[in-house]
């Protein structure tokens, strides 16, 4: 009976307390244009009845598409830092936005891509983590009038309800969305900061 015990409460501290609420799996963005800052987000949750201290790494040799690659979770960390030097705490069942990986496009005029692998665990068990991917990909198949503003980042995709599309600047336009074969699917005027 005791190893049984032993057992089962050895199971229990490994259980699995984070959950994605929404993540930016793929982020597309303008091959052509260098020196712009690329950014994928991630939304987790904590599904423990405890409140837990998380930490954050990335992972992998990136492609030099990504070679100028950082990670945000508690605070903003230089290429190169591979994992946090603090904790971000989540409450019980609460969630948290702090997550973010980041390139700066080359401006190469190069269709590539490459991902950036990341993990936010338990401070405390790192058994108790959670592990996503940003997948970057540098795309001339954004089609932008010359005088609209310039698409920075369109994100996620795939979508479900809600798309982000983060603008180079602030001008005023119409934006539309058109599917593969040609048929405008969404237009929307956009105002100053509007998404």
């Amino acid at each position: 009976i005791f190893t049984f015990l032993l057992i089962c409460l050895s199971g229990a501290a490994v259980a699995q307390t984070l959950s994605i609420v929404s993540h930016t799996d793929t982020i597309y963005y303008d091959a052509d244009v260098s020196g712009t800052e690329v950014v994928g987000y991630t939304v987790i949750k904590n599904n423990s009845a405890d409140d837990n201290f998380y930490k954050a790494k990335i992972s992998g040799n990136p492609a030099p598409l990504c070679a100028t690659n950082w990670f945000c979770w508690d605070f903003c960390y230089t290429p190169g830092k591979l994992e946090s030097d603090g904790n971000v705490e989540v409450k019980a069942g609460a969630t948290n936005n702090s997550m973010s990986g980041h390139i700066f496009s080359t401006g190469n005029g190069v269709e590539d891509g490459c991902k950036m692998t990341c993990t936010i665990y338990n401070e405390f068990n790192r058994a108790d983590s959670i592990t996503f991917d940003y997948i970057f990909y540098a795309t001339k198949s954004f089609s932008v009038e010359d005088n609209a503003p310039s698409v920075k980042a369109v994100y996620p995709n795939p979508a479900r309800d809600i798309v982000f599309v983060d603008l180079n600047n602030t001008e005023s336009g119409t934006f539309k969305i058109i599917n593969v074969i040609g048929q405008e699917v969404k237009s929307q005027n956009i105002f100053n900061s509007n998404k």
